[in-house]
């Protein structure tokens, strides 16, 4: 895959496009950007400009409201990894609504959120840094929020292996993308 152009996205910036008269000057065949307003103002604006490729971007904004109420109509070209539809990620979605006014911007809350009860699980081996290395390390088939996890002695931090499902949302509702 080819970058065929880079440019920064500013957090709270609305009209690019003068940035999307570039992308389509380059003949690009898709759009990768991250944020969560930026993102609906990037797609409608280079739909508007007729860019007809998807315009792809990061697990975690199918949380973020703003994003839901300037894409409810107009954002089918977005294209959304989202990480877990499983009953356990969404209850934990829920609760987190409930405790904090919004769901997770993120799914590094889910995966905070398994390594802090892994850490809890080490912790009952010893607090000392030897005892809570050997605690995590003799983690293994963690059942957490966000997936299995395990620590891999090979690389030393926690690996997850999860799938990934591509959305998009069409009408205020995420569909599975086909």
């Amino acid at each position: 895959v080819e970058v065929a152009y880079d440019v920064a996205v500013n957090v709270g910036e609305k009209d690019y496009r003068s940035t999307l008269l570039k992308v389509r000057d380059v003949d690009a065949l898709y759009v990768v950007t991250a944020g969560y307003a930026e993102v609906a103002y990037i797609a409608k604006q280079a739909k508007d400009m007729g860019f007809t490729g998807p315009v792809y971007t990061f697990s975690g904004i199918d949380n973020n409201e703003e994003y839901k109420s300037l894409c409810a109509v107009g954002c089918a070209q977005v294209i959304i990894p989202i990480t877990s539809t499983s009953d356990d990620m969404q209850a934990f979605n829920e609760k987190f609504k409930a405790r904090y006014g919004d769901y997770p911007s993120t799914p590094a809350a889910a995966t905070s959120y398994d390594g802090a009860r892994m850490l809890a699980i080490a912790l009952q081996n010893g607090e000392d840094t030897q005892s809570v290395i050997q605690g995590l390390h003799a983690i293994r088939d963690f059942d957490g929020v966000s997936g299995i996890r395990q620590f891999r002695e090979d690389v030393g931090w926690p690996i997850v292996e999860r799938s990934y499902e591509l959305h998009t949302l069409e009408n205020g509702t995420y569909v599975l993308r086909s």
